[in-house]
């Protein structure tokens, strides 16, 4: 198991337990063995998520995993994809797509960081 910090952004917390998703993700967060993101999407899909999600037809890009209009995005080593990110996720907000975005980037000390994000 790797270690992870929760970082609870405008009330997505309280969203994704309202769907019965936060213990999910952080039981799915608990199995994952190593930092890398085929393994942590493996996980998610084992949960029951959709990977590479296609949520606009507008573009070609898709999300990590999907699940009752909460979407993954999974960002080990880009870290400038991030605002691209969450452009997007405000786009699927606004269209009524996405109700919330957990956003998963590792770091040095920690391995992983579960950053939790509401668009």
């Amino acid at each position: 198991m790797v270690e992870y910090q929760l970082f609870n952004y405008n009330s997505a917390r309280e969203i994704l337990e309202s769907k019965d998703l936060f213990r999910e993700i952080d039981g799915v967060l608990r199995r994952v063995k190593r930092v890398d993101h085929k393994e942590i999407q493996e996980e998610f899909h084992n949960s029951g998520w959709e990977l590479e999600k296609k949520i606009l037809s507008e573009v070609t890009w898709a999300w990590d995993a999907f699940k009752d209009k909460v979407a993954v995005s999974t960002e080990l080593s880009l870290i400038d994809t991030v605002h691209r990110d969450l452009l997007r996720a405000i786009l699927a907000h606004k269209k009524e797509y996405l109700d919330t975005l957990v956003y998963i980037t590792s770091t040095f000390f920690l391995g992983i960081t579960f950053k939790i994000t509401l668009t």
